[in-house]
């Protein structure tokens, strides 16, 4: 899998082999805002500044879950 945070508010996952998206993340501090990513003047010189939706840093761990262990990302 590839993660990718993106300009529309969303965390993407997609399989690496085919490019295939196989989920997006909103998320839920970023809900209330993402209106304003279909404002016509948004990010327009002078009309509003861009605002940064998905840019917190991510982690990835292997954990041990039900006798087994899996690699997990948190953002």
């Amino acid at each position: 899998m590839i993660y990718v945070g993106a300009n529309d508010g969303m965390l993407h996952g997609f399989e690496a082999n085919r490019g295939e998206e196989k989920f997006a993340f909103i998320p839920t501090p970023v809900i209330e805002k993402l209106h304003l990513l279909t404002q016509k003047t948004y990010g327009v010189t002078g009309q509003g500044a861009h605002s940064f939706y998905v840019d917190g840093s991510l982690h990835v761990s292997d954990v041990y879950i039900d006798n087994e262990w899996k690699t997990i990302l948190v953002g």
